[in-house]
């Protein structure tokens, strides 16, 4: 077989050969006393025949589409020297099987290794490299990858779809994850990320499902839209400080998470960030937040409570479209621009804690109704015009705010006149069967005690309390038979407990 070439500045490049290819192909070093430098582009594209192939020292750089469909191209040696292979070069030589790197290498390039479907071992040597977009896509053979301290950048897609990939180790060196790098990795389950980190790109692990735990670094700055969206399994995610902002659909679709920290330093969650992450069942979100954009924690069935800190500016509509299970909600006093359809379709939101600086009363129950919602915005400091706010009272159309309203007030009386107090006492004493009943079937400690301080707790139905109470037994069982003990001087009933 004779090799063809083109004379150059740095040398010759090899461009292709004479005659039918040989199985074994070497690449002489030099050619009439010069180096070979290159192994130009589309040299050896789609010959069969190819089956092992050697690199010289003197080539440098393999260009684009080189040995691109050698289908049965099952070895190649490279050796120190070479800089750079091309876009493509390795397209879809299925025969490959491991590929080895010399320290000398720098770039490799976009496409280079895809579609190598039996590519099972990546030894990426020292040295400094970046790896191109979708250098390794579709690589279905690889199970385990270890991104040395030679990888300082992963590029677009770089092994996505690689379906058999249980295992990636990323080191301190590494500063950039790039997007989709590994996107549909379904089997993709161990997930080692070092401190040194900076970025993950948008999509970077998108429906990784198999993937049930990650820890990602304190160095890591930005998390790009749509990283970790589909990840089924993940059960925890603890941001590192430091982020500032929670781009669109990162965590969206994690059915699974439970657990979920967002740290100070935190300003602003994108759109659907959080959206269906089925299983948290608190939120309490930093000081530092400012906004929260549509859609971010819609469809959180399990979420109860949410929590703000002092400091948040903007809410967009929707942002908790569909939480079902969303009772209560606290939000700041430095909240600019606020209505209820933030909350649409939140058919269980019964409370709303208005949470004000300077007040004895840390937090403002305001009813999940509009009449409540606009006199909240009205305030200003900790001017807070009292005798307004209870005439609301009257205005509230469902029972559970009201009774919320009431049981508020006459816990902090904080301007509280006596006409108002005696209307909301009246108001719990009219409700008093339905509000301890309930608590008392529940477990909930916390209102029964309020009711017995504040002496609603009647004698006609004390045992009923009681009885109610034994389906879930434990401290509200024991406060309502010691409260029947000291109040009501009667011989009490037998229940089974």
């Amino acid at each position: 077989m004779e090799f063809l070439y083109k004379k150059e500045k740095n040398g010759y490049t090899v461009v292709g050969f004479l005659g039918e290819a040989a199985e074994e192909i070497c690449i002489p070093e030099e050619f009439e006393g010069t180096a070979v430098a290159k192994i130009g582009a589309g040299a050896f594209y789609g010959r069969p025949e190819i089956k092992r192939a050697v690199v010289p020292k003197t080539v440098k750089s393999i260009d684009s589409y080189a040995f691109s469909k050698c289908e049965n191209l099952s070895e190649i040696i490279f050796f120190e020297g070479l800089k750079e292979i091309g876009e493509g070069a390795f397209l879809g030589c299925g025969g490959i099987k491991k590929v080895s790197f010399p320290d000398s290498l720098k770039k490799i390039g976009d496409k280079s290794f895809s579609w190598c479907t039996s590519l099972a071992e990546i030894n990426f040597g020292g040295g400094k490299k970046s790896i191109g977009d979708t250098a390794f896509s579709f690589c279905t053979a690889v199970e385990e990858v270890y991104f040395n301290e030679s990888v300082t950048k992963i590029g677009k897609g770089a092994f996505s779809v690689c379906s058999r990939l249980r295992k990636i180790t990323v080191s301190a060196c590494t500063r950039t994850i790039g997007s989709q790098c590994f996107e549909a990795c379904g089997n993709l389950e161990d997930v080692f990320l070092s401190d040194g980190l900076k970025e993950i790109g948008s999509w970077a692990f998108r429906e990784c499902k198999s993937i049930r735990m990650i820890e990602l670094p304190k160095s890591l700055r930005s998390l790009g839209e749509g990283a970790f969206i589909g990840c089924v399994e993940i059960r925890s995610i603890r941001l590192p400080r430091g982020m500032k902002e929670i781009a669109a659909w990162t965590f969206g679709k994690c059915r699974n998470i439970e657990i979920m920290e967002i740290p100070q330093g935190v300003e602003s969650i994108g759109s659907y960030a959080f959206s269906r992450c089925r299983r948290i069942k608190r939120l309490y979100l930093p000081k530092s937040l400012k906004r929260v954009e549509r859609g971010a924690f819609s469809v959180c069935s399990g979420a109860e409570r949410v929590e703000f800190g002092h400091g948040l500016l903007y809410m967009e509509e929707r942002a908790f479209e569909m939480c079902g299970n969303l009772e209560t909600v606290v939000i700041p006093q430095s909240l600019r621009k606020f209505n209820l359809k933030v909350f649409y379709e939140c058919n269980n939101l019964e409370t709303i804690e208005y949470l004000i600086k300077g007040i004895k009363a840390p937090y403002l129950y305001v009813a999940a109704e509009p009449c409540a919602v606009k006199f909240a915005l009205k305030i200003e400091g900790r001017n807070i015009n009292w005798e307004e706010y209870d005439s609301l009272f009257k205005k509230l159309k469902k029972q559970a705010s009201r009774r919320n309203m009431a049981i508020y007030r006459l816990k902090y009386p904080i301007g509280l006149k006596k006409q108002a107090r005696e209307v909301y006492k009246a108001y719990l004493l009219r409700r008093e069967y339905e509000i301890i009943k309930n608590a008392a079937e529940h477990g909930d400690t916390e209102t029964i005690g309020f009711m017995g301080d504040m002496g609603l707790i009647s004698e006609k139905f004390i045992d009923d309390y009681i009885e109610a109470s034994g389906r879930t037994g434990g401290q509200a069982t024991g406060y309502l038979l010691n409260y029947k003990h000291k109040n009501f001087n009667t011989i009490s009933k037998r229940f089974e407990l």
